[in-house]
Order: C-alpha cells, then structure tokens, then sequence
C-alpha cells in the first residue's frame, strides 16, 4: 500500500484559492475607489440641477403669487377707493381722509 499524505496537497489550494479570492477583491475594491470620484462628482451635478430646478419653480409660484396678490389688491382698492372718496366731501370733518 501507498500511503500518501494529502493534507499538505488541501492546504497548498485552499492557500491558493483564498490568494486568488483576495486578488479578486482588491481588484474590485481598486475598481470601486477608482469610479467613487466620479459617482461623487455626478450626484453633485444631479443635486445641482434639481436646486436649480425647484428654485426656478419656487421663483416662479412668488412671481405669479405676487403678481396675482397685486393684481387682486389693485382690483380691491378700485372698488372701494372709488366710492368711498366720492361720499367724503359729504362729511367736512372727514376732508383729509383719502383711500386709495
């Protein structure tokens, strides 16, 4: 009978197999520091774009807010100022009292 020990044969790939493991991962970690850089830059740009974007539309509700805001405020004054100053005169003491 041979007798052979195999136990030095199992080592020798398990030893080779866990080298090749970790070549296989500090490729792949190289690879992920290589492109983290370049994810960093690219989310940076995206946020960018969707702050510009909502300013623009948060400027533009203001602007149409304000712009309808005067726009009813003017309308409002129209209808009061007008009869309003006409019956004063009516009332001397109210003589300095003008709405406009």
């Amino acid at each position: 009978d041979i007798i052979v020990n195999t136990t030095l044969i199992v080592a020798s790939d398990s030893a080779k197999q866990t080298e090749i493991v970790i070549e296989n991962l500090t490729k792949e970690i190289t690879a992920q520091e290589t492109l983290l850089p370049q994810r960093h830059r690219d989310l940076e740009q995206d946020s960018n774009k969707l702050i510009e974007q909502f300013c623009f539309v948060l400027n533009d509700a203001e602007y149409k807010w304000k712009s309808a805001t005067k726009n009813g405020q003017q309308r409002t004054d129209d209808l009061f100022s007008s009869p309003i100053n006409s019956i004063l005169p009516l009332f001397p003491c109210l003589d300095k009292i003008r709405y406009y």
